[in-house]
């Protein structure tokens, strides 16, 4: 098995029809998941206040923007680019 680096969009897709959009890696992380690979998006939960809010919210970062890593088996390459 290999890991390999795939560059994607950081642009709000939906990751199946019908779904809700979402950011372009996690769309792709949950299509590679959908048919059993396995693959890791590096992010982190900073606190952040935006506008007049007292508090600060969680809020998902991404340490490698547009890019996900995925561990794909010789034998289902072509799959994994088909997704």
């Amino acid at each position: 098995m290999n890991w390999y680096l795939g560059i994607t969009t950081s642009k709000m897709i939906s990751p199946f029809p019908g779904h809700e959009k979402i950011r372009g890696e996690a769309a792709v992380e949950k299509q590679l998941r959908a048919i059993g690979l396995d693959c890791f998006v590096p992010t982190q939960i900073v606190f952040k206040r935006q506008g007049k809010n007292r508090y600060a919210e969680p809020w998902v970062d991404y340490l490698c923007p547009n890019y996900i890593f995925a561990n794909v088996p010789a034998d289902r390459y072509a799959e994994a680019l088909g997704a």
